[in-house]
């Protein structure tokens, strides 16, 4: 999800068009930039480099997870973990990194034939599964994770759970690297977490869904309006929070790209991309709400501008076609930067920003006029 950033040149400008990349056979729900390499999840059955009716070109199978080499844009054959579900729907909806580890979240029961009920972890070096990660995530399918983040030491999972190895975890749990649950992390919200993201100093997690309340380990509920900042060693509810009265009822934090002052969340329900203060003290003013038409899933900041993207049409009441780039001070849509991502209803689903490149995966088959299925790049 969300990456911490460093800043680009004032100067940097988005290219209009795609550049050349490999790219998938089915939707792409789930984007990690680590190491050398962009690691993606979804539900898909191979990584290939040219699309459909174009002959030549390389492809090899994946099941649901792969990898592509950032130097090169290439997908790596050699590493290809076998996610399996019982659903019909994605089976990877969030990765993330943790030494050697990539950790794989979803609704999925098994990786390369071992049982995982949503939640495993594989060698980033060889793409075995990790035998000691084998935390038991909900009860079935349906208690998907739909976010994890890393800190030092843990990896932290949200999600529509209520229970990890039988023990109550409302929608958040934390994993130490040998697969335990966090027996001391263990903050709370009412409803479904959907994002995940650090910090700028890497010291706390702000958590997004469609939750209207949240509470430390042990404590009380108290209001929280989709967004909440928890400590990443005690899961201490902090005293950031949006206003009460801001987000109405029914909205769901798709996607967040925090920096050290504002926090860029994409909203679904009513649709809207919103930035709130993180300088202002425990108070997360909004400082800027631009409208679109369809839900925003996935945001991002590259330095000097906020992509978003998702399923609508409209940003501001122009024409932008899934994607759009805004002005981080003013949320006011960029004119000159409008590529279009077409093919298919729901548009990007995650982002993630890599050296001068920014990535982008989900249900599309065309960018700009370029034939590009389901995970492209944007070079700035």
């Amino acid at each position: 999800m969300a990456l911490v950033l460093q800043a680009a040149p004032a100067s940097a400008a988005l290219n209009p068009n795609p550049d050349v990349t490999w790219m998938t056979n089915g939707q792409v729900r789930a984007l990690l930039v680590y190491g050398d390499y962009l690691y993606i999840g979804g539900r898909f059955t191979s990584v290939r480099e040219y699309p459909p009716g174009v002959s030549g070109g390389g492809s090899f199978s994946a099941k649901n997870l792969a990898r592509i080499d950032l130097a090169t844009g290439a997908g790596d054959p050699t590493w290809t973990p076998k996610v399996s579900t019982d659903v019909t729907g994605p089976a990877v909806f969030a990765l993330a990194g943790l030494g050697d580890q990539i950790w794989v979240g979803g609704a999925f029961t098994a990786v390369d034939g071992e049982p995982r009920l949503n939640l495993a972890a594989v060698s980033a070096t060889t793409g075995t599964v990790d035998p000691a990660v084998t935390p038991q995530v909900g009860v079935d399918t349906s208690d998907r994770v739909d976010a994890l983040a890393s800190g030092q030491s843990l990896v932290y999972a949200g999600g529509f759970f209520t229970k990890v190895n039988g023990l109550q975890r409302k929608r958040l749990a934390a994993f130490h690297s040998d697969g335990t649950l966090d027996p001391t992390w263990k903050p709370r919200v009412d409803e479904r977490v959907f994002s995940m993201a650090l910090d700028c100093s890497g010291s706390s997690l702000f958590v997004g869904g469609q939750f209207r309340s949240a509470s430390s380990p042990g404590g009380l509920y108290v209001d929280r309006e989709t967004v909440a900042q928890f400590d990443l060693s005690s899961g201490a509810l902090l005293d950031w929070a949006i206003p009460a009265g801001v987000i109405p009822t029914g909205q769901k934090a798709y996607d967040m790209a925090p920096t050290c002052t504002r926090l860029f969340v994409g909203y679904g329900g009513q649709n809207w991309a919103s930035a709130f203060a993180l300088d202002d003290g425990s108070t997360g003013l909004e400082v800027w709400r631009t409208k679109t038409d369809g839900n925003v899933q996935a945001i991002e900041f590259t330095g000097d501008r906020v992509v978003i993207g998702g399923h609508f049409l409209t940003v501001a009441k122009a024409s932008y076609l899934r994607i759009a780039s805004l002005d981080p001070a003013t949320g006011i849509p960029d004119s000159t930067w409008n590529p279009g991502v077409q093919g298919q209803w729901g548009g990007p689903w995650d982002m993630a920003v890599e050296d001068s490149h920014l990535w982008f995966g989900g249900q599309f088959k065309q960018v700009a006029s370029s034939a590009q299925y389901f995970l492209a790049r944007f070079t700035f």
